[in-house]
């Protein structure tokens, strides 16, 4: 096997030295019927989980049936088919029924779709944030009219038909994406597990405007919304800065009060800095198992900024001194999250715009000493890539040599508007594929997915263009040309032990053709089998191992090691756990599986018997007698000691673990 794996990846890399002379046609546009759009993103995954990978946009557009003259906001569904072709569904709204007719989704504009299980039901849900255009208005007049909506799959039993769910989320988009830059596509949103209970969280960072009676409000912002479980999110208030002496823009982080004597007391807000117009993402940064938040943007009052937020494991973030990085700050860009060189550790690149540096291509090599130490690649000094910004950067292999490979939107100094694709070279640096043949979405957007079956990434793009005094609305599938792509192996030696409110699970690594053994992320579910609830770090089909979407796959379990290793807070019950290696190219093996028996742990919500009332300062536990308890945070440490009756100390946030008198439950605090 390993043999074989070294032939083919050295026969991929003689073809990626043979397509960087030639610069070989990498897509090959189809002609499959797709009704074109504009202020639209497209999307692409498998709802309806039946191996086939489905494709949503929405946008304004006039090419519609029955024949509407004008522009006209609309949603599409199209569904693949086992014939090779996708059946159609648009959203207007069915009269009789009451509901939208494609599988129940709405129109949307100037909308970034997320697919994510929000409910760990096993369906795919659909969230879409947006903005007003058009005959599609949402909102009160003096807001910003901008939405964020979930869609809850109902599954087979219910005809794969979507139904809204209040969320409790703030509605609100980066401005960035509507009106003020139509081009750009950045990753103003993101998801992922947090605090490891198992249920996929939403960040976002942005702007938005609003009234206060006839009073208009204005602000930028960063939020994290804790997921309930339900459907619903919880905004959390985690963010601890660093110290107001030592803090680059204290005054946004801090609250400042001027009492008597001039004296000056400050308190934090444990929010986050707040700034728009760039980017955020969830990402492990330090390997310690925990998702970390990096964000880049635009400062009130300072400028340009970059944050690293570590998560403490215990429901808290810490706000990092940059200058320790080398991340240097950029706007009006994107940021992504992928594993560069294959050695177990989360790289970042960075593209934007510097007011010092101009337009910016920038790749963070994690040098894997377990803090957040990264080293720079630019290119001035020749990593190939070149400095953009506006528009989405997607990291994923495209040409099968287990690389990562970059692709980008926006507009760049030496050729204006486009679409980039660059392959990774083996020695780091990146060669651009001039023929690649993707073209400028412009007003519109680009998604990828494995959409014929193969294991490799095709591309989806829609885009508006201007000429003769009209428009031309382009919806298309470009196939790609690279068909040697094989999913990993199963994972060995799978594990799993439940002790204390939490189950850890390990493994030992899998192998792949083509992608070096560290370079591979690792997927994991775990099923409660008495509820039938499965949560999962990526949603994927738990019989073939086909992820359902292709996103974020720098949520994945990552390692240098051998043995690898992931945990997640429980309650009691039996349960199945499943572990699959997903390659760069989004290809998911098969999922190798193990069984668990948790018991002693209560249910969450219901504390089973057990009063915890949470009070300033802590918790009070009650019970008949006097009691000693204990109090965990996530990671098993232990933060507190009291009786029941009295108030215990508890500082800090997050889920904690509560035990006394035999009886245990988790708690939010």
């Amino acid at each position: 096997m390993e043999h074989q794996r070294l032939l083919r990846k050295a026969m991929c890399i003689i073809l990626l030295g043979a397509t960087a002379a030639t610069q070989a046609q990498i897509f090959t546009e189809q002609s499959a019927d797709f009704i074109g759009m504009h202020r639209t993103t497209p999307s692409i995954a498998d709802y309806n989980n039946d191996g086939r990978m489905d494709i949503y946009y929405g946008g304004m557009t006039w090419l519609m049936e029955p024949q509407i003259p004008n522009w006209h906001a609309q949603g599409f569904l199209y569904t693949a088919n086992a014939e090779g072709g996708w059946d159609m569904l648009q959203s207007n709204l069915d009269d009789e029924e009451g509901i939208f007719r494609a599988n129940g989704l709405p129109p949307t504009v100037w909308a970034k779709i997320l697919w994510l299980d929000a409910d760990n039901d096993g369906n795919l849900d659909f969230m879409a944030n947006g903005k007003s255009d058009g005959d599609l208005q949402v909102g009160e007049e003096g807001t910003d009219k901008q939405y964020v909506w979930l869609f809850r799959n109902g599954g087979k039993a219910a005809g794969w038909q979507f139904a809204p769910v209040q969320t409790g989320i703030m509605q609100s988009i980066d401005n960035q994406r509507g009106g003020d830059n139509p081009d750009s596509d950045a990753s103003f949103v993101d998801l992922g597990d947090y605090d490891n209970d198992g249920f996929t969280d939403y960040l976002m960072q942005g702007e938005r405007n609003w009234k206060e009676g006839e009073e208009a409000k204005w602000e930028r912002y960063v939020k994290l919304y804790r997921n309930n479980g339900d459907g619903t999110f919880t905004e959390q208030m985690v963010f601890n800065p660093l110290p107001y002496d030592v803090n680059p823009v204290a005054d946004k982080v801090y609250e400042i009060e001027i009492g008597e004597n001039d004296e000056t007391t400050v308190k934090p807000l444990m929010k986050a800095v707040p700034m728009s117009g760039g980017a955020i993402r969830f990402a492990d940064l330090n390997g310690n198992g925990l998702l970390d938040i990096i964000t880049a943007g635009w400062v009130n009052d300072y400028g340009n900024f970059v944050c690293i937020y570590e998560n403490k494991g215990d429901g808290t973030f810490q706000q990092l001194d940059m200058t320790g990085t080398g991340i240097a700050a950029a706007r009006q860009g994107d940021i992504a999250i992928a594993d560069f060189n294959n050695d177990g550790h989360l790289d970042i690149f960075i593209s934007g715009w510097s007011d010092s540096e101009g337009r910016r291509a920038d790749v963070y090599i994690n040098t894997g000493e377990g803090g957040f130490s990264f080293t720079r690649s630019t290119a001035e000094a020749g990593n190939g890539l070149l400095g953009i910004n506006g528009g989405v950067a997607y990291t994923y292999d495209l040409n099968c040599d287990g690389l990562t490979d970059i692709v980008h939107t926006g507009y760049t100094d030496s050729k204006g508007f486009g679409t980039y694709v660059y392959f990774q070279n083996t020695d780091g640096t990146f060669t651009e594929q001039t023929e690649a043949k993707l073209p400028y979405v412009s007003s519109g957007g680009i998604a990828l997915g494995d959409l014929y079956g193969r294991n490799t990434l095709d591309a989806f793009t829609i885009r508006a263009l201007w000429a003769d005094n009209q428009w031309s609305l382009l919806s298309r599938i470009h196939k790609n040309e690279f068909e040697e792509n094989t999913p990993p192996t199963a994972p060995a030696d799978v594990k799993a032990d439940a002790t204390g409110g939490k189950l850890v699970i390990s493994w030992n690594a899998a192998s792949d053709e083509q992608t070096d053994a560290t370079g591979l992320g690792y997927n994991v579910y775990i099923k409660n089998k008495d509820t039938g609830k499965i949560s999962m770090l990526l949603p994927a089909n738990t019989e073939t191992g086909k992820l359902l979407t292709i996103r974020d796959l720098q949520t994945l379990v990552r390692s240098s090691e051998a043995s690898l290793s992931y945990s997640i807070n429980i309650t009691e019950g039996n349960y199945e756990i499943g572990v699959q290696a997903v390659d760069p190219s989004g290809a998911g093996g098969k999922f190798a599986t193990a069984t668990a028996t948790a018991t002693g742990i209560r249910n969450t919500g219901k504390h089973s018997g057990m009063r915890i009332e949470t009070v300033a300062g802590g918790i009070i536990v009650g019970a008949e007698s006097t009691q000693g308890v204990t109090v965990y945070d996530a990671a098993g440490r232990t933060v507190a000691k009291g009786t029941t009756g009295t108030l215990i100390p508890v500082g800090g946030k997050g889920v904690m673990i509560v035990k006394t008198n035999g009886i245990t439950a988790k708690i939010t605090k």
